[in-house]
């Protein structure tokens, strides 16, 4: 099942960035996700440009696919 996630959940979101940081350092032997309180800081401030949607992909209670999505609330509005 994919569902969209409150990041203001904290749990929700705790369950959906290990995932996102699971995948993101697959097979990397250096480099870093976004730390966990950035992207918590950027996904739940209220802007009047962008706004984020984080989205999981669950097996059971398990997460094992995300995505995040940065839309654009000024420009290319029409699609």
């Amino acid at each position: 099942m994919i569902a969209r996630i409150d990041p203001h959940d904290a749990h929700a979101f705790e369950s959906w960035y290990e995932a996102y940081r699971e995948a993101w350092m697959e097979g990397r032997e250096t480099g870093a996700a976004i730390p966990r309180e950035a992207l918590r800081g950027s996904v739940t401030t209220e802007r009047d440009d962008l706004a984020y949607q984080l989205h999981a992909a669950h097996e059971g209670d398990r997460v094992v696919g995300t995505l995040m999505l940065e839309l654009g609330l000024k420009e290319n509005t029409e699609n």
